[in-house]
């Protein structure tokens, strides 16, 4: 499959003026090589994989009367820019795919765009992310104390959002009652780093503060996630507002509970008492209180991980994934839909 890179200006919903200006210019550049490169190519449809990404692709499959799939992975805010976002999809995608039901209420909100829109959740691959006991034990080993419980992580990158000051005020609380609790907090400020490398600092500090110490383990940045995951008793996702959280279908899929907000798309993927506990957002007393009673029954917390790998496996496969994702493009290419799949 041929690769041609193509540099995507960076902006955000909450830049300035005069960048959001420079970020204008860039795109309508990246817009008119993307185009050049689809009639060299000859391209019948476009994929844009992110709401950055669709703004361009809106432009140049307009100028090249390209059949464009716009896939929306955030919870667009309010706003004008946003409304913008809004119109451009309505007028130049095909279709538009969001990754969870929420996405979809923020993104979707005019009947034109309503229409295209279809959820197609994320998938995980299931042979890559699968139980495996002797990984546990390794992966635990690594850690320090072999007799550390419980073992809670949570994954993503440092952001104020992803909720990890939250985390660790919840950790201390779970210290209080097992002080053989370990935690682990993977991921590194890596977005928006003049704000968040800040914030990775002063989680940092409050852990010390609250006497933590060797108990809490920020990994810095890590390419797989797996053995994290694999070594913990328990999955914290301590988001303000998640569009889906693939970290959670990612540990399901490992055979871990998960303790998550019940803010945007979580809900949609992890049924409360069952493949984990539910909290409100912001409130790291209650997550520090749901932990606490999965610790507390093994035995519950074991079923939920298994129930958590059986829902993985039949409703967030990759396989499942990419049929649906072959579906749309089979939609928006009707004439040619009898050629996919061979």
């Amino acid at each position: 499959m041929p690769v041609e890179e193509l540099s995507l200006p960076t902006v955000t919903f909450r830049d300035g003026p005069v960048r959001v200006a420079q970020w204008l210019l860039s795109t309508a550049l990246l817009s008119s090589r993307l185009a050049a490169l689809i009639r060299r190519r000859g391209i019948r449809l476009i994929h844009a994989n992110s709401v950055r990404a669709g703004l361009a692709a809106a432009l140049a499959a307009r100028r090249t009367h390209t059949p464009l799939v716009w896939h929306v992975r955030d919870l667009l805010p309010g706003g004008l820019r946003s409304r913008v976002v809004r119109r451009l999809a309505a007028l130049a995608a095909d279709r538009v795919i969001c990754i969870s039901q929420a996405v979809a209420a923020r993104f979707a909100t005019s009947d034109d765009l309503r229409r295209k829109t279809v959820v197609v959740y994320d998938g995980v691959d299931l042979r890559r992310f699968a139980p495996d006991q002797a990984a546990c034990r390794q992966a635990r080993e690594a850690l320090g104390p072999g007799d550390a419980y419980p073992v809670v992580a949570i994954v993503g990158q440092i952001i104020q959002w992803k909720g990890q000051r939250e985390f660790v005020l919840a950790a201390a609380r779970v210290a209080k009652a097992y002080p053989g609790a370990r935690f682990l907090v993977v991921g590194e400020a890596v977005f928006r780093t003049h704000l968040t490398r800040p914030y990775k600092e002063e989680v940092v500090r409050l852990a010390a503060e609250l006497g933590l110490g060797d108990r809490i383990r920020f990994t810095g940045f890590c390419d797989d996630v797996r053995p994290f995951i694999a070594a913990a008793d328990i999955l914290a996702l301590a988001s303000w507002e998640e569009p889906l959280g693939v970290v959670q279908l990612e540990a399901m899929a490992l055979g871990k509970p998960v303790v998550a907000t019940n803010g945007g798309g979580v809900p949609e993927i992890l049924e409360d008492g069952v493949t984990g506990l539910l909290v409100p957002p912001r409130y790291p007393e209650a997550m520090a209180h749901a932990i606490v009673a999965l610790a507390a029954d093994p035995d519950r917390l074991r079923r939920m991980g298994q129930a958590g790998r059986r829902r993985v496996e039949s409703l967030f496969g990759l396989d499942s994934h990419a049929r649906a994702v072959e579906e749309v493009y089979g939609e928006v290419l009707e004439p040619d839909r009898s050629t996919l799949g061979g």
